[in-house]
């Protein structure tokens, strides 16, 4: 036998064992506890105050791949709470390992915590060596459980689903070949690159296919990854182009009005409860006709706006129109004499005298990426376990991370951002002020992937009961504590997170003393 282990190789006899595999998915993925985006992704569900549903779902438990099979749950039993008083009981994956006959196996179990009359703590629970093969025993906790007298609250959810399609070699090559057709398209019909998708890139002068480059400027709006625990639909924008076969003409303003507001905004959402489309951050536009200077004035201030969305025009005030980036205005007077996308100009004629125009021009002469179109929405079906993205201009759009409706949210902030800064680390220095009405603020370049915090002792004797802690972001803090000296445990805590602010209050806070907090972004 070789001086290596060839694990997936032959050797005559039976070699691979469980160790070598999870030591294999923990150097892909890493040595962590993770909950895959799979399944229900272990939905806990109150069935009633002493019972929980656990719904199926997908992890790693330090390289070892642990499941609970689709279309299956585990019921778990909540013990009764005491009247007046708080608990918090943790739902969690637990693994255990005979030492006799080395059988390992992994249950999902409560851990029952201690009643109190305010701010239960939540169990302590053991944290073993799986990926060596050493530990008997390891839990993960997935899901906490708030009693509050008899009642059992919602269960609050401790980990986040590790994967999105988006950061896998398999999206990724999705990614890419979506974008090779659709350069290969654009190149056919020769199109240019325009002053919108220049600036969505921050570009200069390049001549690039026009709807290519506004397919990779999604890449620059915030994006938050949705996973499906259940089949459904969906509903997804539309853009129908107007022809004069539908309507001979779309009034903005009508023909005897003078002036009229529209409403305006650069995207839309798409609600997907019924597929109603709004304006998001929308404003007002008051296209007046009233004079010729203010004609050439309303001419001047939608064609600055261009590509937009708009509503409110006199002809079908409730539907929505976007006009393209190509766009154009024309005042000529000659039915035949334009191919502009809006016709807005003064007529006289001896019956009515000066008579004002202001519409969406709909005929055929107008080329393709210039006619305005009517937007709606279409349905589209989802499997259960899917994973969609959404995109948006506004950042706080959609929760940075909510289990909604049966959907998991997770912001992934700006691709392009998320490319480009590398792995860094901060270090802030602070002193303790040992009140909880006056918290210490750190704030960070960036949001932290975790903190460490530790005391900066000066008399070599002295030593904090808490003397460090571990910050695991968004929501999760451990504190290192000792006891008698002797040994160190760690004690679990909620953090408090205000965009890239966190509050220091109940720990690594005392009073005068000095801190050193390292990031790690």
């Amino acid at each position: 036998m070789g001086n290596l282990h060839l694990v997936t190789g032959y050797a005559g006899q039976e070699h691979v064992t469980a160790v070598d595999h999870g030591a294999f998915n923990a150097a892909l993925i890493g040595t962590g506890q993770f909950v895959l985006e799979k399944g229900k992704v272990f939905e806990a569900q109150v069935i009633s105050n002493n019972q929980i549903r656990v719904f199926d779902g997908e992890l790693m438990m330090q390289g070892r791949f642990v499941r609970l099979n689709p279309g299956t749950y585990v019921d778990l039993t909540i013990e009764n709470g005491t009247q007046g008083m708080k608990r918090n009981d943790l739902i969690a994956a637990r693994y255990t390992k005979n030492t006799g006959t080395g059988v390992e196996e992994v249950n999902l179990v409560v851990i029952k915590g201690t009643a109190a009359g305010s701010n239960p703590a939540d169990p302590k629970y053991t944290e073993g060596d799986v990926a060596s093969g050493e530990a008997v025993l390891n839990d993960f906790p997935l899901w906490r459980i708030p009693i509050n007298g008899l009642n059992v609250g919602t269960p609050e959810m401790l980990f986040e689903p590790f994967f999105d399609s988006m950061r896998t070699l398999p999206g990724i090559r999705e990614q890419v070949n979506q974008l090779d057709k659709k350069v290969d398209q654009y190149y056919e019909r020769k199109e240019v690159f325009d002053d919108e998708s220049k600036a969505l890139f921050g570009l200069g002068s390049a001549a690039v296919p026009n709807d290519a480059f506004k397919f990779l400027g999604k890449h620059n709006q915030h994006w938050w990854s949705v996973l499906h625990s259940q089949a459904g639909t969906g509903f997804e924008e539309e853009r129908t182009e107007i022809t004069n076969d539908d309507v001979p003409y779309i009034w903005v303003v009508g023909e005897y009005e003078t002036s009229r507001a529209i409403s305006y905004a650069k995207e839309i959402k798409v609600n997907q409860a019924d597929g109603t489309i709004t304006l998001v951050n929308p404003k007002s536009l008051t296209i007046n006709i009233a004079t010729e200077a203010d004609m050439a004035a309303s001419i001047a201030a939608i064609t600055a706006l261009f590509p937009v969305y708009i509503t409110g025009l006199y002809s079908n005030p409730d539907s929505i129109y976007y006009l393209p980036s190509a766009s154009t205005v024309s005042d000529a007077t000659d039915w035949y004499d334009t191919d502009a996308t809006i016709r807005a100009y003064w007529e006289y004629n001896s019956d009515d005298g000066y008579t004002r125009h202001f519409y969406l021009n709909v005929e055929d002469r107008v080329p393709e990426n210039k006619r305005s179109c009517l937007v709606t929405s279409r349905v589209y079906n989802i499997a259960q376990g899917a994973t969609t993205y959404v995109q948006s201009l506004e950042r706080n759009a959609y929760p940075d991370y909510a289990v909604t409706d049966g959907k998991v949210y997770r912001y992934l902030g700006i691709p392009f951002d998320n490319a480009v800064p590398a792995a860094s680390v901060n270090v802030r220095e602070y002193t303790g002020t040992g009140s909880t009405e006056k918290p210490v603020s750190l704030t960070f370049d960036r949001l932290p992937q975790f903190v460490l915090i530790a005391s900066v002792n000066t008399d070599y004797g002295q030593r904090e009961a808490t003397a460090g802690t571990a910050m695991l972001f968004p929501a999760q803090g451990y504190s290192i504590s000792f006891e008698g000296g002797n040994y160190a445990y760690f004690v679990p805590y909620a953090l408090e997170v205000e965009g890239l602010t966190i509050k220091i209050a109940n720990v690594m806070n005392t009073e005068g003393q000095k801190y050193i907090a390292t990031a790690f972004i």
